[in-house]
């Protein structure tokens, strides 16, 4: 999204991929920067790619970079999308010239550090759930991704809590993707 040379990589959240919003293109606008979407493979109509990793998928990004000809860029990543933000700013070493991770999601490995504190009941539950089952979690994101399937506009708005200063169009819902699992037994 725009034409500026002051490139920003976005790197979505998790489960969603797809259109910019509108308040990260108004703020690009206003701001003169160039945004592109890094879409994980796997995630909307991004082709999967088997066992994939956070380096593989951030590789994808100094791929994109150097296929447009862009020396410099700042790295933007949002939920699910911070790690792989985080390995693409790191692969990218001095090419990466500044990086924001939003809500972004802690380690889940270290036994000192508890990765869900700080979550809503649910979302603890829920993102703490593959680490002690896998199978339940599949089947809790396919329970969620069926029961979503049949949400119309106003559902959408409601869940979402939706800011009446920044609204979601319908335009904007009918061109969300949502992460439909490919390969769920591989890595995300």
């Amino acid at each position: 999204y725009g034409q500026s040379q002051n490139v920003v990589f976005f790197h979505h959240g998790s489960p969603s991929a797809g259109p910019i919003s509108p308040h990260i293109r108004r703020n690009a606008d206003a701001n003169g920067f160039r945004i592109i979407e890094v879409v994980r493979p796997g995630y909307g109509s991004s082709t999967a790619i088997a066992n994939r990793s956070v380096n593989t998928a951030s590789q994808i990004n100094l791929d994109i970079a150097d296929a447009l000809g862009i020396e410099n860029f700042a790295i933007f990543g949002q939920s699910g999308g911070g790690p792989h933000a985080l390995a693409s700013g790191h692969l990218a070493g001095n090419r990466c010239k500044a990086m924001l991770i939003v809500a972004g999601i802690a380690p889940f490995d270290d036994p000192n550090f508890d990765f869900a504190a700080g979550m809503p009941e649910g979302g603890r539950e829920h993102w703490s759930l593959p680490l002690t089952n896998m199978e339940d979690f599949e089947a809790a994101l396919l329970k969620d991704a069926t029961e979503m399937s049949s949400y119309d506009f106003d559902k959408i708005k409601e869940i979402f809590d939706v800011d009446p200063e920044n609204p979601i169009s319908d335009e904007m819902i009918l061109n969300m993707q949502v992460a439909r699992p490919r390969n769920p037994t591989g890595q995300n």
